[in-house]
């Protein structure tokens, strides 16, 4: 009956988490979407040769940020948005973790609820073993 019980409880819980999860994914993707559209407009700006010739990470995020104070919008006046696209990518990693913290969470209820599932059905078989033996 406790496993039961759990098990419900477990359940239960999940739609929410599932549904938590689903909400921090899609706006991940939306804030990955916008700092992507950022960072390759950036870089179209300001890379003179194929961004192929570039190797490391850092040194393209590195030269994204400082180019970013001097971006030029679709209006043609010169802005600054690197701050913009700073506050975007600690947003995405805040995002991020609470996005494995939920997975982790279900992941958790998950194996509860398949733990009480074989602790009824044990029970079951012992119940059919006590009633024909």
């Amino acid at each position: 009956a406790e496993a039961y019980r759990r098990q419900a409880i477990a359940i239960n819980e999940a739609g929410p988490l599932y549904a938590e999860l689903e909400r921090v994914e899609n706006k991940i993707l939306r804030i990955e979407k916008v700092v992507k559209v950022y960072k390759t407009k950036v870089l179209a700006q300001n890379m003179p040769v194929p961004s192929s010739s570039t190797r490391n990470n850092d040194l393209v995020e590195a030269f994204i940020i400082h180019c970013a104070e001097t971006f030029i919008n679709a209006e043609g006046t010169t802005v600054d948005i690197s701050d913009k696209i700073l506050r975007l990518e600690a947003r995405l990693m805040g995002l991020i973790s609470k996005r494995d913290a939920v997975a982790r969470r279900l992941r958790a209820l998950e194996s509860m609820a398949d733990k009480c599932d074989r602790i009824m059905n044990w029970a079951k078989h012992e119940a059919r073993l006590e009633r024909h033996g």
